[in-house]
């Protein structure tokens, strides 16, 4: 009889572990995915049904960003915005004061202005 109930006991207690994975991994799963939707709709920017021009998801996607960003960074996230648009926007919203320039030559990021303050 003590060979069933620790047998029992034992078979219970894997089936709790593996449903905690389960659940663990599910939310994970889950999770990642969202952040995944979010940033291929980020990428895919649409206002009223319109696309948005090129120099309009540059600004979005520094604007939007609450970390700092390179030149490279935002060439690798619109791959169809050639650089020197990139650098054309850029350099427009550092001289109206929209974001904010940090470091130099290939260490340069752009932040949005109001994170700065």
């Amino acid at each position: 009889m003590t060979y069933i109930k620790t047998k029992l006991k034992r078979s219970i207690d894997i089936d709790a572990i593996i449903t905690l994975h389960y659940f663990e991994y599910m939310k994970n799963f889950l999770s990642m995915l969202y952040k995944c939707y979010k940033e291929l709709d980020k990428r895919f920017s649409t206002v009223n049904g319109k696309k948005l021009k090129k120099t309009e998801r540059v600004e979005q996607t520094v604007l939007n960003s609450m970390l700092p960003v390179s030149k490279a960074e935002i060439c690798d996230i619109l791959p169809d915005v050639s650089p020197s648009t990139v650098e054309a926007v850029l350099g427009k919203m550092v001289k109206t004061g929209s974001v904010m320039k940090l470091g130099q030559a290939r260490a340069t990021k752009y932040v949005n202005a109001k994170y700065i303050k």
